[in-house]
């Protein structure tokens, strides 16, 4: 597979299957950190090695990327752009020079920092490359496999709520991203508490964003979001587990378990909000937008649609935070489609839930950049 391979999934069990097949044909290989050596991909003899196209390709594509193949043993793999973070954590390195500099001077800076390299490196193969380079001691990473990972969402979803539908599946090499929306009476009571005014809602669903990574990007997540076709808002904090200290499966499966005690902890936190009363809303929004590390152009476009939508003077915060939600349509809208950085922009806007808000309610634009 092409460093920039990516699929889509609107049916659950090919979603499923897809990464079955994928952790089935992946290796996981431990090694001596200090015995990797970086070869550079021109120096390889393509011609004599590989005898198919689609070899031929892989071979290109990481003549046209990394530029580099990884030997440790007998083994000799090419190296995927997403193996490079985990490869210079392990050489100790870093700096934005290391993707400037020649593939000969990457390769020299490589091998010799490698040299003081110290307990067991723990390479991940999948898609004919190497994809990370993890730390391989006991304590430093826990493989928890990606099918087994949304196998088990899926489950624990239909257990505790009385309706769930998959909304679709996502995958490349440096994240995979499953998503359902679910229904119990414990959200329509939900629903009623954040927006008396409004009609009983029977559209009112939550939708649970399941992420995982085998490459370092992230651990197994699970994200929360309350959605009645016109609103989404995002309900606090992720459910994080990371690849670390022996976490498994069970542990996933007992973060499942307490989505719904934490929606509930969301709803009382986002009820909360109403009660702080904002005297100056569009410059208290634009302000904690960039506190929470929001670009100043969309926290900028945000306020506008703000602006053009709602009527001017005093609100509170629960109203501000539902515009500053629709950021992340916004930036959709204008091409951000990389499911990482979704994520990571959902993540900023929740935090804008526990901040001291009358902190930012200045007539003053802040001039911090973001």
């Amino acid at each position: 597979m092409k460093d920039n391979f990516e699929v889509y999934f609107n049916k659950e069990l090919e979603f499923l299957s897809f990464l079955q097949d994928m952790e089935s044909e992946a290796k996981w290989l431990r090694t001596p950190t200090n015995s990797l050596r970086a070869v550079t991909a021109k120096n390889i003899d393509a011609a004599a090695r590989y005898a198919t196209l689609p070899e031929l390709e892989i071979y290109q594509d990481t003549v046209e990327n990394t530029g580099l193949y990884v030997k440790f043993g007998k083994e000799e793999f090419p190296v995927g752009n997403t193996a490079m973070p985990t490869y210079y954590a392990r050489c100790r390195i870093s700096g934005s020079a290391l993707r400037e500099i020649s593939k000969d001077d990457l390769r020299t800076i490589l091998n010799k920092c490698i040299q003081v390299g110290k307990g067991t490196a723990l390479v991940y193969v999948a898609g004919e490359k190497v994809r990370a380079i993890h730390a391989g001691d006991e304590n430093d990473y826990a493989i928890l496999p990606m099918g087994e990972v949304f196998q088990t969402a899926g489950r624990v979803l239909r257990k505790d709520f009385s309706e769930v539908d998959f909304i679709n599946g996502f995958y490349d090499h440096m994240l995979s991203v499953g998503r359902w929306s679910v229904f119990s009476e414990g959200i329509a009571d939900a629903y009623d508490l954040l927006f008396p005014q409004n009609v009983s809602n029977d559209r009112a669903r939550c939708v649970i964003s399941v992420s995982t990574s085998n490459t370092g990007f992230s651990g197994a997540n699970i994200h929360y979001s309350l959605v009645d076709g016109t609103t989404t808002v995002f309900c606090g904090r992720a459910i994080k587990l990371e690849h670390k200290n022996h976490a498994s499966i069970p542990d996933f499966r007992g973060n499942m378990e307490l989505i719904l005690a934490k929606f509930k902890e969301s709803i009382a936190d986002l009820e909360g909000l109403k009660k702080i009363i904002i005297r100056n809303p569009d410059e208290c929004m634009y302000n904690i937008m960039l506190k929470a590390g929001i670009g100043k152009k969309l926290a900028a476009e945000t306020v506008e649609k703000r602006q053009v939508l709602t009527n001017p003077g005093k609100s509170n915060a629960f109203d501000l935070y539902l515009d500053i939600c629709q950021c992340v349509d916004i930036a959709v809208a204008e091409g951000m489609d990389n499911g990482r950085l979704i994520e990571d922009l959902e993540e900023k806007v929740s935090s804008c839930i526990f901040m001291k808000w009358s902190d930012f309610d200045t007539p003053k634009i802040s001039r911090r950049t973001a």
